[in-house]
């Protein structure tokens, strides 16, 4: 598995860049673009992992296998809710290559199922990350 540092210092900016993935996930989501809104869920996703991986272990995944970020994230979140983060993180990058690369479009079903399983990693993240790393 390929990893990269991750300075204390890029924590805040990691869970910065999920927090604006959000929100345009959210406004993409409500002007009814199923694609824009996974995408930006998918993002928001993978910037908390950095957050949260960079917070536990100083490191987040730099692979090209989507699979190593969640190996990652498993390995340094063993409490309760971790199983359940773990399983949203699995199924939002697994929609990556979908979204970003395939000619298929999502369905207005599978983008919101992105945003809700984003929206309960997000809140994973906030309560596993101190203050000091939040905005």
């Amino acid at each position: 598995m390929r990893t990269r540092h991750v300075d204390e210092g890029e924590i805040p900016q990691y869970f910065g860049k999920a927090v604006q993935f959000s929100r345009s996930m959210h406004a993409a989501f409500s002007e009814g673009n199923w694609d824009a809104a996974g995408l930006c869920a998918v993002h928001t996703a993978i910037s908390l992992n950095d957050a949260l991986t960079g917070l536990r272990a100083r490191v987040r995944s730099a692979g090209p296998k989507h699979d190593d970020a969640v190996d990652l994230f498993r390995r340094n979140f063993t409490e309760s809710g971790s199983q359940g983060a773990a399983e949203d993180l699995r199924w939002l990058i697994g929609k990556k290559s979908l979204v970003e690369y395939e000619s298929r479009a999502l369905t207005e079903k599978e983008a919101e199922e992105a945003v809700e399983r984003a929206d309960r990693f997000l809140e994973f993240a906030r309560r596993m990350l101190p203050d000091q790393y939040q905005e």
